[in-house]
């Protein structure tokens, strides 16, 4: 891996940065795919685009750079870099873990709306008026 340097800091590590989202319940954190966390060797940590040198203070303020490298590819190859295909497979498979895990709570949620609805239309015809 080719020494990476940020202002004249050498960087000592780099990963996927951590999205805000929620960890779903026994799942794996959500991460960026296009946004990694740089750990500098000052202590600093910064965020930086996994296409180019761009680097920012938040993974927020990388987001809207990202506009720059839109393209007709839908997952940016630099991102798997270092990825074994076993690595590449169980993170195929989370994802299919989490869709379903998120389908049965919409499933849920439309079902409890329904009953809500029902109770509040009979709460309706109790009200005194």
């Amino acid at each position: 891996m080719k020494e990476r340097r940020i202002d004249g800091v050498l960087v000592i590590a780099e990963q996927l940065a951590r999205s805000s989202l929620p960890t779903p319940p026994g799942g794996s954190p959500v991460l960026f795919k296009q946004i990694t966390e740089l750990l500098l060797e000052d202590g600093q940590t910064l965020y930086g685009c996994v296409h180019c040198d761009f680097v920012g203070d938040s993974a927020p303020q990388v987001r809207p750079h990202l506009r720059v490298h839109r393209s007709g590819n839908a997952a940016p190859l630099a991102a798997l870099n270092g990825m074994s295909v076993a690595e590449l497979i169980g993170r195929a498979q989370a994802w299919e873990r989490l869709a379903s895990e998120r389908d049965e709570w919409k499933d849920r949620a439309q079902k409890a709306e329904k009953q809500l609805g029902t109770l509040r239309n009979a709460l309706k015809g109790l009200s005194p008026s």
